[in-house]
Parts: structure tokens; sequence; C-alpha cells
């Protein structure tokens, strides 16, 4: 009898086992699946716009820091060195700079696209040169400054203006003789905050 009735209870509790398990091992229905789909596709053609936004404000600003710093970099080495050292764009044709070549300098124009590199007048000595893939956001009037050992640049007053393809907001470096003294001043200005805006 007792072993009657345990038949009777394993019976019984097969259909809940069977249902159970089919319940907690339901995926998604082809339909469900597809709308999932559906929804992060939308989310991501909203999304990308502001993301390749962001990536041109974030490498304008990166290009203005770069730029700032080499002619920051001039301007400290004619003063120490005491004597002229220049920045100057590259030009389309010049060689990849080297620590016993330079490369060459661009002698008119207003082109920056091809990076730029810091040398010492004299002795045609390389100190630095860079060559950022998107320094044709750059645009300004001058193709070189030359710093003197007072710390003097010619010309006086150059600004460089940056405006990636896609930005929001641009920047600009600016580099100006100020004061009676003869001073100069070293900027950027712009940014999120700023009223340089993109195109």
């Amino acid at each position: 009898m007792l072993e009657l009735l345990k038949q009777i209870h394993l019976s019984a509790d097969k259909p809940y086992m069977k249902n159970h398990r089919q319940t907690l091992f339901k995926g998604f229905s082809l339909i469900e699946l597809m709308i999932i789909i559906a929804i992060v596709g939308i989310m991501a053609a909203l999304s990308a716009p502001s993301y390749l936004q962001y990536l041109a404000n974030s490498g304008g600003a990166s290009l203005a820091s770069q730029l700032l710093a080499a002619i920051r970099l001039a301007k400290n080495e004619a003063q120490h060195r005491g004597t002229k050292v220049a920045i100057c764009a590259l030009t389309s044709n010049s060689a990849t700079p080297t620590a016993s070549a330079m490369g060459t300098c661009a002698t008119s124009g207003s082109s920056w696209a091809y990076g730029w590199q810091v040398y010492v007048v004299s002795t045609d000595t390389l100190l630095y040169f860079a060559q950022p893939t998107n320094a044709t956001a750059i645009s300004t009037s001058a193709s070189s400054i030359t710093f003197y050992p007072s710390g003097i640049p010619n010309p006086n007053n150059t600004t460089f203006t940056i405006k990636p393809s896609g930005c929001s907001y641009g920047y600009q470096v600016t580099v100006s003789a100020t004061g009676t003294s003869g001073s100069t001043g070293l900027q950027i200005q712009g940014g999120p905050a700023g009223t340089i805006t993109c195109p």
C-alpha cells in the first residue's frame, strides 16, 4: 500500500516538473528579438551624430594644445639659447623631419595641414616636429613665426583658428607682442564656453 502511494505521488509531480522546466528555459520569440534589435538600432542612430561631434570637439582641443605647446617651446628655446628659434608649417612634399635633417618649411601661404617643426634658425637644428592627422583644421595668415632671444615674435600678431570637420565649437591660438616691454602673450581661446562656432 505504501509503495502504491509513492507511485501516485511521483506521477502527480511529473506534469508540474515538466511545466516548471519549460517555463524556466523559455527564450525570446523571433518577434521579441526583432523588436529589441530595432530599438537598439534606433538608439545607435540617434547617438551617433552626438558622438561624432564629441570626437571632433575633442580633436580640436587636442590640436590647439599641441600647437600652443610647440609655439611655447620655440619662444622658450629662443630665450634659453640666446638666438632666434622658429616654428614653421611643413610643405606637402616635405620629408618627415629627423634628428639629422629638417623638413621643408613653407615659405608662403597659410596651410599648416602637413604639420610643423621647431628649429634653431642659425644652424637649422631641429628641436621638435609634429604631423597631426587633423592639422587640416588649422587656418592662419602666417607660414612661420620666429622668436628673438628677447622672446618677441615676428610677426608680432598671429592667430590660428582651429575648426575640425563636424565640430560644434572651435579654438583660437593667439601669439602676440603685448605691453610696453614687448612681452609675448600666448593663449588658447574658445572651447565649450567660447564664441568660436563651427563650421
